[in-house]
């Protein structure tokens, strides 16, 4: 009777913790910005990593996001189709000077906010061809 309970107690235990630990997983919030304020223009999001383990808190989420985000980040700004997503979307017009890429990193939970400035600009260009029915092309790439 007594070995029951302290079974049945161990056993809610152990999925108490199972259950709030997968609840409590950080995420690193991630976008690139043409500047590193918040009131920045957003360009594109990039993929979010989490922070898992058993112990995690805001010093890891602090410590590991960064550079999870920046990984992520500079991926993304090497990837051609992305950046002409980016240049027909937010900046439909010829760019020869470029236009700063800043991944922004939000640590959920945590209040805090990092920004990093992406070795390459973005430069958009526009393709017109003169035949009728053909639409402009604009394509981005890192400069």
């Amino acid at each position: 009777m007594l070995a029951d309970k302290i079974l049945l107690f161990v056993t809610f235990i152990i999925l108490y913790n199972v259950y709030t630990t997968s609840a409590r997983d950080m995420t690193c919030f991630c976008s690139i910005h043409n500047g590193p304020h918040v009131n920045s223009r957003y360009l594109i999001d990039v993929p979010d990593p989490k922070v898992t383990g058993f112990f995690r808190g805001c010093k890891s989420g602090n410590r590991l996001c960064p550079g999870r985000c920046w990984n992520n980040a500079n991926k993304l700004a090497k990837d051609k189709r992305k950046l002409s997503q980016i240049c027909e979307t937010r900046y439909p017009y010829t760019m020869a000077k470029g236009v700063d890429m800043i991944a922004t990193v939000r640590v959920s939970n945590c209040g805090t906010r990092y920004t990093y400035k992406i070795a390459k600009k973005l430069c958009c260009y526009k393709v017109s061809i003169p035949i009728p029915g053909i639409p402009d092309q604009i394509y981005g790439y890192p400069c």
